[in-house]
């Protein structure tokens, strides 16, 4: 004989088409009185069973507790947490062109190393050593297009320190804290083989990320960010004479969109990193360039013979890539009691999902570039001094 324990226990599949698993509550629910007399008390009958909204989560029932942030939070993007085509189509292009943007509305065509405070000196040295001779260059030779890829390589390392990197600075707020110590933590104990412990953490990441979002609002400090890029980049706009309203808007821009896709992809399953160093050695200037395309494309234009060619040196990277990994398979996650865990299962975490290469300007203070520009100079020299001299004849 089945005990009275195990009476309780009752398929959600099945209770839902038995009518006598409806609910029938013993609650007395009382009605207002038209007349004023008191309250009519409405009996109803005892329940047979288990409740059918308790045996089964419905997707759109809302938690009654939540403020109207925290609901907004919740349902934010929900139904493209795993979509890639948004991120490389319109969030990556997008941070990039606003990066473009504020480089050449607020910040002084060529740039000049008597504009870089103690600040940029600091940020600049962890990444670029030889920053001073390449910003001289730029000075010296008036080269724009130069100074728009130092611009953007700076902007993106802040993004990077700030935003992208698991770093401790990231974080904002206790509970985040708390998340990124987890995180970090069990990160070092993942590989790209497919085994339940990996799994397992990318599925307990996207729930947290959307748990933690919805109750304590953004995992970064937007302002924070925006403070860093002005404390860097403040002389330059005020060099440039830019009005106060277009750098706030586009920094703001900037960082609610560096924000947004990071979050995305912390909340998705998927693995990604965005990176800007060599992928072999880890460093982030003064690596071989190689002509393979999807690790890295050189910025700027070439004639097709002055062109990088494998072993050429990176002086540093410009735009970071952006790799996604893992594949979605055929199965779903499938809990009856909460439908919004079922997202589609990925797994397969050492294949490629997307993969955007890093830009890298190349070969910019070596001997031979610096014999190519003085052979360039002179060259200069000797039509301006041929056109001159033919402009004397005709006098």
């Amino acid at each position: 004989m089945a005990s009275s324990a195990e009476k309780c226990i009752v398929d959600p599949r099945k209770s839902l088409g038995d009518s006598s698993m409806k609910r029938k509550e013993s609650l007395t629910t009382p009605l207002d009185d038209p007349q004023g007399k008191g309250k009519v008390v409405k009996k109803r009958e005892r329940s047979s069973g288990p409740s059918p909204d308790v045996q089964v989560w419905k997707s759109d029932v809302v938690f009654p507790r939540l403020s109207k942030g925290a609901l907004r939070r919740w349902y934010f993007r929900r139904a493209e947490l795993d979509d890639i085509l948004t991120l490389q189509h319109e969030w990556w292009p997008s941070l990039r062109e606003n990066i473009y943007e504020l480089a050449t509305d607020a910040l002084i065509e060529y740039i000049s190393w008597d504009y870089v405070n103690d600040h940029g000196k600091k940020s600049l040295s962890t990444w670029f050593p030889l920053a001073k001779d390449y910003i001289d260059l730029c000075k010296e030779w008036e080269r724009s297009y130069g100074s728009l890829c130092i611009y953007s390589a700076w902007i993106w390392h802040i993004l990077l320190d700030y935003v992208f990197s698991p770093s401790s600075k990231r974080w904002f707020g206790e509970n985040w804290n708390s998340f990124g110590r987890f995180h970090s933590k069990f990160k070092e104990h993942v590989d790209p083989i497919d085994n339940e412990f990996t799994l397992s953490l990318y599925a307990w990441r996207s729930e947290s990320v959307q748990m933690l979002y919805t109750f304590n609002g953004t995992h970064v400090d937007p302002e924070l960010v925006k403070q860093t890029l002005r404390d860097n980049l403040e002389p330059f706009f005020v060099a440039k004479g830019a009005k106060r309203d277009t750098v706030e808007g586009r920094l703001s821009t900037i960082v609610e969109l560096a924000i947004l896709i990071d979050r995305q992809m912390l909340v998705s399953k998927w693995d990604y990193k965005i990176e800007m160093s060599d992928p072999q050695t880890g460093r982030k200037s003064d690596f071989p360039f190689t002509t393979d395309t999807t690790v890295m494309e050189y910025d700027g234009l070439f004639f097709e013979s002055d062109r990088p060619s494998d072993g050429a040196r990176v002086d540093f990277v410009s735009v970071p890539s952006l790799r996604v990994l893992g594949k979605f398979t055929g199965g779903a996650d499938t809990n009856p009691y909460v439908q919004f865990m079922r997202k589609k299962l990925v797994k397969y975490y050492h294949l490629s999902r997307l993969n955007l290469p890093m830009q890298v300007v190349t070969d910019q203070l070596s001997n031979n570039a610096c014999e190519a520009r003085e052979a360039e100079k002179k060259r200069a020299e000797m039509n301006q001094g041929e056109c001159e001299g033919a402009v004397a004849k005709e006098m």
